[in-house]
């Protein structure tokens, strides 16, 4: 990480100094500073990536180099880059389910997901016929559980038998949810993997906002937050066990 930011300090003052046809004024033939917050955002968007995948500490480590470079508005720039990096950047595949009171609603989601540069596997419904909702929320949980799925989306005509059905499954912590506040609280606060909507509950319009601020909220990994997931986890390890 440190060899990283070292190399692109160095970059920056290498761009940075010598004066050349590009960054001379020809009417007055004086050096000009060719360094707009617009060239940092093109030069920051892959040194981004790298050091934010790879370290924990790399919005320290980025904002370190940014001060560094003196580029008017670089920190601000950052900042934002770090606040929006898992939206923007991480891609993830999703894992969607639905019986057949959840399916017009289906499609339109996995536009969404698909718009926001994700994956979906799909695995159902793919008919209007009377089916079980578990046959469809055990294959996205067990996707998810096996690591297969980076998270998963359920969708019933409530979205109640998909939730209680997928909370079943050992790992898997599913929040059903019909406001766009609750999605982004239970990514922030519970964690959780999977989420579960209504067909029957909630528009198309609404569902879509739902399932881009859940997908866009990290686990906040605040130490009470991390505490009680570690509860809920040790009460699902007690029951395993008995």
């Amino acid at each position: 990480m440190i060899f990283i930011a070292s190399c692109f300090m160095m970059k920056v003052k290498n761009i940075g100094s010598g004066v050349t046809g590009d960054n001379v004024d020809p009417t007055t033939m004086e050096h000009r500073d060719i360094r707009p917050v617009a060239w940092a955002k093109e030069q920051f968007c892959g040194m981004i990536r790298g050091l934010l995948f790879f370290s924990s500490s790399g919005c320290k480590c980025v904002i370190m180099v940014q001060e560094v470079t003196g580029i008017p508005g670089s920190v601000r720039l950052v900042s934002l880059y770090c606040a929006k990096f898992w939206e923007v950047f991480r891609k993830m595949k999703i894992a969607v389910g639905t019986d057949h009171a959840g399916i017009r609603l289906k499609e339109d989601i996995i536009a969404v997901i698909e718009g926001m540069g994700h994956q979906v596997a799909d695995v159902g419904c793919g008919c209007t016929d009377s089916v079980d909702y578990p046959d469809y929320a055990l294959p996205v949980c067990e996707l998810v559980t096996q690591g297969e799925a980076d998270r998963g989306i359920l969708i019933c005509g409530t979205g109640i038998g998909m939730s209680i059905a997928a909370n079943k499954v050992p790992g898997i912590r599913c929040a059903l949810v019909h406001d766009v506040f609750s999605a982004m609280a239970t990514r922030e606060h519970n964690d959780s993997n999977v989420l579960a909507m209504g067909e029957r509950v909630i528009g198309p319009g609404l569902a879509q906002e739902i399932v881009k601020a859940w997908l866009g909220t990290e686990f906040s990994g605040g130490e009470r937050h991390v505490g009680r997931v570690n509860k809920i986890k040790a009460i699902e390890e007690r029951y395993l066990h008995n």
